[in-house]
């Protein structure tokens, strides 16, 4: 009996060990499998955090954009104090490279997701004016001629005491070449590799330092305007081209007949010929007047070109032509520019592509840009740094270029709280929201100064560049906006 008895509490305690057995094996496959649904759902959650963090930097790269354009540094946030948007943040950096470029990298943090993105934008001038009086490829100044600045807002022509300007110098990419007995009232800034070429009895007031880099020329943006319909007439006849907006083909004008081009208007002709003899007339009473030329821009030396306004601020010319070629079949080849009509210009002129060349004696008075500039002997060139406060619309004033994902800064990478705002340190409640968490825009200068040493000095760039430690008096400063 008692061996029967031990038998079957064997035979029991076995059943037992093998359930046990059974029982631990299911608990360990379960404990397994909810470590890998947990792991697949960390996954899951991970790639979206991930997503989340990735359209942050994107909204951090388009505030930073934004900010920009409107004369903002493009900095947002800061690792310290990011923007708040929604259950995540961000912050953008902004670094200034040379040849106007800039360096945008925006990190976005949303739950465990990080990402990182870089953008490299370029700004360029949005007025004419502030490319100064510029020769992309070369500036060629003859005898006798004068080059200084005015305000347009205070005085009809220069006065003894030249206003300050952030944008007022001669300027190129290549040589400057001044001619005797020349006088530039100003800087004048040869390209990087250039030199500034004095004749005997040439004068440059202000520096004549190279740029750091070349200066890009922006291109003309033509709008797209209705067609309008116009009759080059044979015979001496009064034309007009009415206010508004209109796309012209060619516009000829021969011996005897007067064009006058009534703004406020915004017009766009392929071909624009004022013959010999001919008479061309800017009525700005109205308004203003934008004037792109496309082809050619031709104004013969015995025509005639009148303005009812004296205020250079009222005439936008863009000329756009590039080409030499044979335009009137006289079989010969016509520039894309002939200015070579004796006078005096009220206006911004800009041509890009196409050398402009005044003729002897002419006087000049706005804002003058070109691909190669060369002005005859004699003339006078005042610039207007009035224009300096007007933007009309000739070129966009950021370009994006490069967009990348960049790796995520180290010391962001290593904050594993599933909190971006606990992995900051930082209290959501004050943070500022995206549009109010742009850096305060820095202050471009231009400065007059006496130095420790009794030195008349002068200045042009960013006020954070500026010692101001080697200043013993400031004669004159003037401030913008970056």
């Amino acid at each position: 009996m008692r061996n029967r008895s031990f038998a079957r509490s064997t035979r029991r305690g076995s059943v037992l060990l093998a359930c046990l057995g059974i029982v631990l094996t299911m608990a360990a496959m379960s404990a397994l499998l909810l470590q890998l649904e947990t792991t697949r759902a960390r996954q899951q959650l991970f790639s979206a955090d991930q997503k989340r963090a990735l359209n942050l930097a994107e909204a951090g790269l388009a505030e930073a954009y934004y900010g920009l354009t409107v004369g903002l540094t493009g900095a947002v946030g800061t690792p310290g104090s990011p923007a708040r948007f929604g259950d995540g943040l961000f912050w953008v950096e902004a670094d200034e490279l040379p040849n106007e470029l800039i360096s945008l990298e925006s990190t976005g943090m949303c739950g465990v997701g990080r990402a990182t993105l870089g953008l490299v934008v370029r700004r360029v001038p949005v007025s004419i004016a502030s490319l100064g009086v510029m020769g992309g490829d070369r500036v060629t100044i003859g005898n006798r001629v004068l080059v200084d600045s005015y305000d347009s807002r205070e005085s009809a022509a220069p006065t003894d005491e030249a206003p300050l300007s952030n944008s007022f110098r001669i300027q190129s990419n290549g040589d400057i070449t001044v001619g005797g007995n020349a006088r530039i009232e100003g800087d004048a800034t040869p390209g990087p590799s250039g030199s500034v070429l004095l004749s005997t009895g040439a004068t440059v007031t202000g520096a004549t330092t190279p740029s750091a880099a070349p200066v890009t020329l922006p291109t003309i943006q033509t709008p797209q305007l209705p067609d309008k319909a116009f009759t080059n007439p044979l015979l001496p006849s009064q034309l007009a081209l009415p206010s508004g907006e209109g796309a012209y083909g060619d516009v000829t004008i021969l011996a005897g007949s007067k064009l006058t081009v009534t703004g406020p208007a915004t017009l766009s002709i392929e071909e624009l010929s004022i013959g010999a003899a001919a008479h061309l007339h800017f009525d700005t009473s109205a308004g203003p007047i934008t004037l792109y030329v496309k082809d050619w821009l031709n104004l013969a030396s015995t025509a005639q070109v009148t303005f009812s306004n004296r205020d250079p601020k009222l005439l936008t010319v863009m000329v756009a032509a590039s080409q030499t070629q044979d335009r009137n079949g006289d079989l010969l080849p016509d520039p894309p520019v002939n200015f070579s009509y004796p006078g005096v210009f009220y206006g911004s002129l800009y041509a890009p592509q196409a050398r402009l060349a005044l003729p002897n004696g002419f006087e000049f008075f706005g804002a003058l840009a070109a691909k190669d500039l060369a002005l005859g002997g004699n003339s006078k060139v005042h610039f207007d740094v009035a224009l300096e406060t007007e933007s009309n619309g000739e070129a966009s004033a950021v370009n994006k270029l490069a967009w990348r994902v960049i790796d995520v800064p180290l010391e962001v990478a290593r904050k594993f709280a599933p909190d971006p705002f606990e992995a900051l340190g930082v209290d959501p409640d004050t943070l500022e929201k995206p549009a109010d968490a742009h850096e305060d825009a820095g202050y471009m200068i231009h400065i007059l100064y006496i130095d420790l040493s009794d030195m008349p000095r002068s200045y042009r760039g960013p006020e954070s560049a500026f010692d101001w430690g080697q200043v013993k008096s400031v004669t004159k400063i003037l401030r913008q906006l970056l």
